[in-house]
Formats: structure tokens, sequence, C-alpha cells
């Protein structure tokens, strides 16, 4: 080889170590001091954190779901409960998380809870902005399929996560409101409905959600049953529940012909198929002349939270489904009522949908 050959791939071999050295220490830089400040990343650290201190690593509760569930529910008031609920959270990232909790977090879980709204299953939620946008949690070979990406676009965007995310180094000065996240999973949402322009900020969640979006996401319901076939293999209980919605948020729905009862038919039809047994919390029109409870048309703000999670542990810890219990037995017990809204599967569903005129879906 010529000197000047030499030299030349010497020096060409210098400016790829120094181009590797720099993007290395930024993707450092990045993921201590960026990713780390991002919502999801460190609420994933605080549940670490919150569960290395539990003394049997066992939960009666854990919620899931998207921010509905996030503001809503506040483990405060429900013992030996967390809120493992994360903002436009979908079915794909609940069924990781939950097999992450079981097999590589070695919690015990007796009861999920899990989120059944009218927009919970909308492509919406499964668009390129939420799907999997925090691969370095999930094992990113499983969701080549899902995410349609090569495997080695998938290992860069979870190993240097800094390519193509720069943009968020704004995180480290601009001022995040993660304060508001308690250790508990909960986030304290301060904003009040009652003093909004209710129809407008209506109009505009009902908009963002459902138009142009498929009401029922083919990939989120398969990752919503294969969620129910974890716990069911798992023995754990089931529980759905239905947030509180504003009348504002109801009345969209109706103008834009958003039927609830053809969309709970069809999902409640597949529970049963994969289900022997679940329970339904119905809180759809809880608070139907209370907006001051509300931080939007569909989110409780904190006050809202506290008066709602109280309600949900009082029903929660009221009468329950025995494991593995049978249809015909759930059917002789008679002890679910519309007071507490508990429904389970074998007993009629009238009280689901109790201000809409339901279809038989048992």
């Amino acid at each position: 080889m010529q000197p000047d050959s030499r030299k030349s791939l010497k020096r060409t071999l210098l400016f790829i170590g120094i181009v590797v050295t720099i993007i290395l220490v930024l993707n450092t830089i990045y993921t201590n001091q960026v990713l780390t400040k991002k919502t999801f990343y460190r609420k994933e650290l605080m549940f670490q954190d919150y569960i290395s201190n539990l003394p049997q690593r066992k939960f009666d509760y854990i919620f899931f779901g998207d921010s509905h569930a996030f503001h809503a529910i506040n483990p405060d008031f429900i013992p030996n409960s967390y809120n493992y609920g994360s903002g436009a959270e979908n079915y794909i990232k609940t069924y990781f998380k939950l097999r992450k909790v079981l097999s590589r977090d070695k919690i015990w879980v007796d009861t999920i809870v899990l989120e059944l709204d009218p927009h919970t299953f909308s492509s919406r939620l499964t668009d390129k902005t939420n799907l999997f946008n925090e691969l370095e949690l999930y094992s990113f070979q499983e969701i080549m399929v899902v995410r349609d990406d090569s495997l080695l676009s998938l290992w860069i965007e979870a190993k240097l996560p800094i390519i193509g995310k720069g943009k968020e180094f704004g995180i480290l000065v601009k001022e995040q409101e993660f304060n508001e996240v308690h250790q508990n999973g909960w986030l304290k949402n301060k904003e009040n409905f009652s003093i909004a322009n209710k129809t407008q900020s209506a109009e505009f969640v009902i908009g963002d959600i459902y138009k142009s979006h498929e009401r029922i996401s083919n990939v989120s319901f398969e990752y919503f049953i294969k969620t129910l076939e974890l716990a069911k293999k798992n023995n754990i209980n089931v529980v759905f529940i239905k947030y509180p919605h504003t009348k504002e948020y109801d009345i969209e729905l109706t103008k834009n012909n958003l039927s609830k009862e053809d969309y709970y038919s069809i999902i409640f039809q597949k529970i049963n198929q994969t289900l022997d047994s679940y329970t339904v919390l119905d809180y759809y029109d809880l608070f139907p002349e209370k907006d001051y409870l509300f931080g939007d048309p569909a989110h409780l703000n904190y006050i809202g939270a506290e008066v709602f999670s109280k309600r949900v542990y009082n029903d929660l810890k009221g009468p329950t489904l025995s494991r593995n219990q049978t249809n015909q037995e759930l059917e002789d017990s008679n002890f679910f009522t519309p007071a507490n809204n508990f429904v389970p599967r074998g007993v009629s569903l009238i009280f689901l949908l109790q201000s809409e005129s339901t279809k038989s879906i048992s």
C-alpha cells in the first residue's frame, strides 16, 4: 500500500472513530438526561423503585389504560394498588407491560383493571406517534411485524435513541411538569372543565380521536385479547372499567353517529369467547352534572380522582368474583346490583350500558 493510501485510510478511520465517539457520547447524554425526563420513562423508573419496596412483591390491583386511567385512579385511596396507565396507551403497550410485570418484575397480581371506553381501540392510539415509541422498554424483536420495521431499524432506535430523536433535547431546557406524577403512578390533573368552553372542547376531543380513524383497530384488539389470555393463564382476575365522561362528550358522540351499543356488542362478544368470568364497572355517566370534577370532557381532575377512586375501591372491595367461578354460580349468587355497577358474565347485562338501549351480548 502506498504511503498516501495509508495516510488516507488512517484519516478515514480517525474520522469514523471521531463520529462514532460523538454519537455515543450524545446518545449517553440523551439516554441519561433526556429520556429520564420524559413522563413514560420517569414513571417506569418510579415503578421500579416502588416495587423494590413491596414487602411481598404483590399487588391486589394494577390499573392499566390510557390518560383516562392515568388521571382518574389515585391509589392513595385504593390500598395495595398501582396506577400503571400512561398517556395515549394502546393495548399493545398494555400487553407487554403486564407481561413484564409478571415475568421480569416477578410481581404477583391478584386483579388487573382494564379500561373499556368508547375510544379505547381507536386507531388514533396505534398510529406511528403512539406505536411503541418507547422501544427501550420492550422486546423489539417481537414487534417487528407490528411496527413493520426491520430488525436493524428497531435495534438502532432502541439502542441509539439519539438518532432520529435529537429534537427532544429541548427537554433539557424546557421545564417538565413531571412533578405532577405521584409515586403511585397517578397524574394530578389541575384543570377545571366547568370554566372551559365545554361544547368547543368536546368537539375538538371527538374530532381528534374518531375522525379519520378506525373505531376498532385490529392490531390493538388483537393485543387486547392477548392481554386477557395472559391474565387467564396466570389466574388473574379481570375487571373492566368505563371511566366517567361529561354529557358534552356524550352529546358529541351522538351527533357524530358513534354508537356505543354496536361498539360494546362487538367487544363483549369476543371477551365472552376468551374469559370464563370477569367484572364490569360502569361509571360512564357517573358525574353528569359535576363538571368541576373534570379537567376536560373525558378526564377527571385531581378533585374528581379522589371522589372517583374512593368509589372504585368501595366497589372493588365489595362482593367480587371468586376465581374460576362458573356462570351458574354467578347467577345463583344474586349479589350484583345496579347500586355498585358490578356486572359479571353470565348475569344479565342490563346495567352495563345504563343510559343506553342495550343489546343483549351475554
